[in-house]
């Protein structure tokens, strides 16, 4: 949750503007990070009692990558309507965002494809997509927030 957060604050720096479908795409993701903690506790559960891990780690990944994709739908909404962008976005920022955001789902994705087969795998493309959605995309600069 912490790492949706941070990374939707980096994101929202960048947006000044907004309109009803910008806020319907955020009100998707918020509703997933509100979710995300029952598929944690089931995956926590699924561990402790050892069954149904395969279940439980594939509910897990399917929640964090439709959380992926309401993330995405954000930026491609707003980078498509400049307005709502701050002037100072360039084209190329733009282009790395929306190529750092999408691997997102398509990595957790496929992650959770993979908890079928191996959910110990699974659990560690999470775990390695996590210090991956730390770093910053290509050319992100730190940006002063009048939005705090």
């Amino acid at each position: 949750i912490g790492l949706v957060w941070a990374n939707h604050h980096s994101m929202f720096v960048h947006i000044r503007r907004t309109d009803r479908k910008l806020m319907f795409f955020n009100i998707l993701l918020m509703a997933d990070v509100a979710f995300l903690p029952f598929p944690t506790e089931l995956l926590a559960h699924a561990f402790q009692v050892t069954s149904d891990i395969k279940a439980a780690t594939f509910f897990y990944g399917l929640t964090i990558t439709l959380g992926g994709l309401a993330h995405n739908a954000i930026w491609l909404y707003a980078s498509r309507h400049p307005e709502l962008l701050s002037p100072s976005v360039s084209k190329q920022f733009i282009v790395n965002m929306r190529n750092h955001l999408l691997l997102g789902p398509l990595s957790y994705g496929g992650c959770t494809l993979l908890s079928l087969a191996s959910p110990w795998l699974a659990i560690i493309g999470y775990a390695a997509l996590i210090v991956f959605y730390w770093l910053p995309p290509k050319g992100e600069k730190a940006v002063a927030s009048t939005n705090l």
